[in-house]
């Protein structure tokens, strides 16, 4: 795909790269609206992200939070966007007394902007007696246990070899979107507008954590030819279940992109649903990065969403994770942007992903020598890549 100039905004219209009288204009700007090749189905989407939130550890399926999750949008970036994103209110109710609010139009998560509020209350001035006293003691040494918690898990995690950090990424993402109802789901509205503007009918694609199924059912149903990896082996005999079931043909390999050949070369390369965040290490990303450039065909491209920084990194946890990880030689490096965390319904599992500043992610991008044809950052990021 070629760009006149090095301007972010530029135009490209028409032309052998996007496809016949099709017109893109590169740039930050939000993406336009894209046409419906899926009937989505507003329950099972809702059950989808519920699921997502619930394998972030986010939510506490066995009720350890009590409090809420709110799940929130911007509405402005929707109408500049050209985008029906009604703020409908959804509630769904979840186990642990929690609720989770979904908005109807937007069909994705906002996992990256939750916040969760516990039911407890500050030092009531009006509050007189013997309570008082007892009351802030405790509140404080409730605060304290929270934060050594936080910092234990940290070093905890800093104990963790690669490997061990590696099989517990891919055992939380084997339970995820099983359901016939998620794996049907078909596209979000987002990955609808970032795929038909950058993806050409003929395209061949190579998805990068296929999962059980959605994303590869979605653009086969498009007519584009995939081939999908992943590190969970369980998801992968579900995705193919589905597809003898649904008669569609797909390559799918078990494996994880930072370290398995990649079978041939392909006209885009696509990184589910924040499966970009999910690859330990910046030094990591970058080679993966140059090994699929080495792969791209003549104006290929690399779709790549992300998980964006909303909030100043807690330095304390991440340099407690890197003491330990040096003193014990784990063999990995924790950074500033990994946020670690218990993965819900595995036990003393942990629960990885990285959070990106724009100026750290399109850094990545130029270290693996690859121009940035888009890149957008509003709730969550999404980029366009090329060599």
């Amino acid at each position: 795909m070629a760009l006149d100039g090095d301007h972010p905004a530029q135009e490209v219209r028409g032309g052998d790269d996007l496809g016949e009288g099709q017109g893109v204009t590169l740039g930050h700007e939000p993406i336009g609206s894209a046409p419906d090749h899926t009937v989505q189905n507003e329950p099972s989407r809702r059950r989808l992200v519920a699921d997502h939130v619930a394998h972030a550890g986010l939510v506490d399926r066995g009720g350890g939070h009590h409090g809420h999750v709110a799940v929130e949008d911007e509405g402005d970036h929707a109408s500049a966007a050209g985008l029906d994103l009604q703020a409908t209110a959804l509630p769904q109710e979840l186990p642990g007394d929690l609720r989770l609010a979904l908005h109807s139009g937007h069909d994705r998560i906002r996992y990256r902007k939750c916040r969760c509020f516990l039911n407890t209350t500050g030092y009531d001035p009006g509050m007189r007696g013997w309570r008082v006293a007892p009351y802030i003691v405790l509140w404080a040494a409730a605060r304290a246990l929270e934060l050594a918690g936080r910092s234990a898990m940290y070093a905890g995690a800093g104990l963790l070899r690669l490997s061990d950090l590696h099989g517990a990424i891919a055992r939380t993402w084997a339970k995820f979107g099983r359901n016939e109802d998620a794996i049907f789901s078909g596209f979000m509205t987002w990955e609808e507008a970032l795929y038909g503007r950058f993806l050409k009918p003929d395209d061949q694609i190579f998805l990068i954590g296929c999962g059980t199924g959605r994303d590869v059912i979605a653009f086969l149903r498009r007519g584009h030819r995939v081939t999908g990896i992943d590190p969970a082996t369980g998801a992968l005999d579900l995705a193919r279940e589905m597809l003898v079931r649904e008669r569609l043909t797909a390559e799918l390999y078990a494996g994880s992109i930072e370290t398995a050949p990649v079978p041939g070369s392909f006209d885009a390369f696509i990184f589910s649903w924040y499966c970009y965040a999910y690859i330990p290490q910046a030094g990591t990303r970058i080679a993966v990065l140059r090994k699929l450039k080495a792969h791209l065909n003549p104006g290929g491209r690399i779709l790549i969403s992300y998980l964006p920084v909303f909030d100043p990194p807690r330095r304390l946890p991440i340099r407690v994770a890197q003491l330990v990880a040096r003193l014990t030689g784990s063999g990995w490096h924790p950074e500033f942007g990994d946020v670690l965390g218990p993965a819900s319904g595995d036990p003393g599992a942990i629960h990885y992903e990285h959070h990106f500043t724009k100026a750290e992610f399109e850094g990545e991008a130029r270290a693996a020598g690859l121009t940035i044809l888009f890149h957008q950052v509003t709730d969550d990021g999404t980029a366009v890549l090329t060599a």
